[in-house]
Order: structure tokens, then sequence, then C-alpha cells
């Protein structure tokens, strides 16, 4: 049986009061007591979650075993279950947060499953994030805390203080944090990577609903392939694949925003810069996919998670994958977002523990 996806439980009191309700509800139609044994209970590898502390009370009371796996590893799962193919694969997970086996904030990884196990072999390059969350809810301090990396501080603050968006006490706030390192969380995230885009092109510089920067920003990027010939849609993906820059199995984030700012100060269209971050992305995450595959001798690569919706990357991803003779996983029946977390978070313990 598989229960309906409840959503957050951080900001929202009915859901969190909702959620062990339905649990215990879901206990009595399996006539699941305390006398019943429970072998463990599953729960995302974040310490701090009210899910978390919810499993924690179920295993206390069942005396069972907690079992956390780490989110992207769970997308991974869900997506070979969903599928029904448990062989060697290269999966590429992209969404806007999840806590990583560092502690830090992961979300444009290259997962590897073999022998029943998952482990990230590749990512996008870290990046800042001051003030934490607040990064997510105001797009524009990703984009200052990236550029902060190539840019003078001079520079830097004229081109933030053409958006009108910060006050001069806030400014100066977030270059302080980004000096000192202070309340700045890491990230690999693929959703920041596009937020950050969303708000230099001035498409969205406040988050009104889960994504909200990142889909409008496809939208404009969807514009520019409706309103364009294959020519200039060559033009920008040869710009985006002669850009690219990967080392040690990262792919450089840093300087892909900065080619934008670039763009945007040379008179490039905002259309034009935003697919060439869709396919700057998409061409990377190909390329690094590509090479484990060959290297292992794998036959499947996968995407999942919720960036994975992106049709720009999604597709121009597939379509790189296929092209190279391999087979292309996508979600089927369950959401490649969050709403598959669950089913992917036992399918990760049963593969562990009783070997697929």
């Amino acid at each position: 049986m598989y229960l309906n996806w409840i959503h957050t439980l951080k900001y929202n009191l009915y859901n969190f009061h909702f959620f062990p309700q339905q649990q215990w509800a879901f206990l009595e139609i399996l006539r699941i007591t305390n006398s019943n044994r429970i072998d463990a209970i599953v729960c995302d590898l974040h310490p701090s979650y009210n899910s978390t502390n919810l499993a924690k009370d179920l295993a206390e009371r069942f005396e069972a075993d907690l079992y956390p796996i780490q989110h992207h590893k769970a997308h991974g799962f869900s997506l070979l279950g969903d599928n029904d193919i448990f062989q060697n694969s290269i999966i590429i997970t992209l969404d806007g947060v999840g806590y990583g086996e560092d502690g830090n904030i992961w979300g444009g990884e290259i997962l590897r499953y073999s022998n029943n196990k998952m482990d990230r072999i590749g990512h996008l390059a870290e990046q800042y994030m001051p003030g934490g969350d607040l990064s997510t809810k105001y797009p524009l301090r990703m984009l200052l805390s990236i550029l902060y990396k190539k840019l003078s501080r001079e520079e830097l603050i004229e081109f933030i203080s053409g958006y009108n968006f910060f006050d001069e006490k806030t400014l100066n706030l977030i270059l302080f944090q980004l000096d000192k390192k202070i309340n700045v969380s890491k990230t690999t995230s693929c959703g920041r990577i596009l937020d950050s885009i969303s708000s230099m092109l001035n498409i969205c510089n406040i988050k009104t609903y889960d994504g909200e920067p990142a889909i409008r920003l496809e939208s404009i990027s969807e514009n520019f392939k409706k309103y364009h010939d294959y020519r200039e849609y060559n033009k920008c993906l040869e710009i985006a694949q002669d850009d690219i820059k990967i080392k040690n199995n990262i792919i450089n984030t840093t300087d892909l925003v900065y080619s934008a700012y670039n763009m945007l100060l040379e008179g490039y269209s905002r259309e034009f810069i935003a697919l060439y971050v869709h396919l700057y992305i998409a061409e990377g995450l190909s390329s690094l996919a590509l090479k484990f595959g060959k290297k292992e001798d794998f036959e499947y690569i996968g995407l999942t998670g919720g960036v994975s919706y992106n049709k720009i990357i999604s597709e121009r991803i597939r379509e790189n994958i296929e092209k190279e003779g391999f087979k292309f996983l996508y979600s089927n029946k369950l959401p490649n977002g969050d709403g598959g977390i669950s089913f992917g978070q036992g399918i990760g313990y049963i593969l562990d523990n009783e070997g697929g």
C-alpha cells in the first residue's frame, strides 16, 4: 500500500498534525500493534526533519531499527523500482534541495547503482547560500553569491544594486556573510543555479511557490525555441558545449553563471541566455553520465528529481544518452519529484537488507 504524499511538514501546521493521524490509521488498517514485529522504520537522512523525528518515535515504540536513506539515493531507488529494473545504472538526480551525506545540501548529482548500492560519483559545483533558506525565496542572493567569486566588490555592488531589490544594509550583510562564511550553506543544487539565472534576467526575484523561478525561466527558454529556427538553436548549443568545464567529476557552474552575466552585458536576449544555461547543464550532465556509463560498461542511464520535469533539460539529456546507445530510464507511474521519495526509501531498504 502506498500512501498519498502529504508534502511539507515544516511550514504547514495542518499537515504536521494530519501526518501522524494518517500514520496511525495506516497501522490500524494493517493491524499492526506493539506486539507485531517491524524490522525497520525508514526515513530521510536529514536529522532535523519533522518526519525524521516522527520516524524516531515509531522506531522506539516498535523497538525497530531506524534506517535513514539519503534523499537523492531515494530518488534513484524510486526510479529503478518504477521501471522494475535493478541492473547496474548511472542515475542523474536533479532537484532543489536534499540533505547530503557530507552534511551539505545536494541537488545536482550523478549516482552509480551497482550491487544493490547507490553511491555519488559526480555533481554540480558547490555554491554558497547566504542566509540559508532565504536564498531559495530570494534567488538574487544566489546570484550575488556566485558572482562574488568572479567580480570585484565594486563591480558586484554596482551590478546587484541595479536591481533595486536589496537596501544597502541588507546588501552589506550578505557580503559580510560571504566574507566570513557565516550563516551560509553549501549546495550543489541544480534548482538554485536555475533560480540565480531567473533572477539575473529579472524574470523572478521572489519565489511565491515551489520551483517558480526555474519554471518561469524554462518558459522564457521555450520562447526562444518557439520563435527562432534550428540554426539559432544550434548556435546556442555550440556555445554551451564549448563552454562546459568539468574537473574531478564536478561540473563548473560558477563559470556558467559568469558567462551568462557577460552575455547579458553584451546584449544577448534573455531568451538566448536562458536557453544557453539549460543546454550547458544538460550537456554537462550528459557528458559526465556517459563517461561513467562507458567506463563501467553499464546499459542504463536514468534521470529523476524535480528538475527532471524541465523539458529542455530532460529531452536534451535523453537525446544525448540514447544517441550513444544507452537505455534511458525515466519515471512512468510514480512522480519524478518528492512524491516518489517514500517508495524509493522502501526500495533502498529492501535492496540493502534483503538483496532485492
